[in-house]
């Protein structure tokens, strides 16, 4: 499955569409309606939920009453992430910093290891409000 993916899935895709515009523009507001093709009134994080949720279910076989175990899974490699880091800045103070008093080793670990964890979990992106997994469950049977 991941090589038959692989093609999609690693290449940019760009595709010019010039006309597009004059075309929306020249049609009725009765076959805009019927042929709605514009783009910008895709809600896009509504469609990316849909799409990670039908990737989950469809492609990867998984079921939706998994998701708490995989919460689970994912707050121990988190916490895993964390230990490490922890371990790694223990090894590169022991190292390049043996000559100093173990107060500033202390200081430099504590420093190196608050940084790379800010760092790794400071997130830029505006928040996005995604539905409950239960209105999710219910506007699915919609379908």
């Amino acid at each position: 499955m991941v090589e038959t993916l692989h093609y999609f899935t690693t290449r940019g895709w760009s595709f010019d569409a010039k006309g597009l515009i004059t075309l929306w523009d020249s049609l009725s507001e009765d076959d805009k309606k019927e042929f709605n093709f514009d783009i910008r009134q895709v809600n896009w994080d509504k469609y990316l939920f849909d799409y990670l949720m039908g990737m989950k279910i469809y492609l990867l076989k998984e079921s939706l009453d998994d998701i708490p175990k995989a919460r689970s899974n994912l707050a121990w490699l988190q916490r895993l992430s964390m230990y490490a880091n922890a371990f790694v800045w223990a090894g590169l103070v022991r190292v390049f910093a043996w000559k100093r008093t173990q107060k500033q080793r202390w200081s430099i670990w504590l420093t190196g290891f608050l940084l790379t964890h800010v760092f790794q979990n400071w997130n830029l992106r505006p928040k996005v409000h995604f539905m409950t997994l239960d209105e999710y469950k219910k506007n699915a049977l919609l379908y």
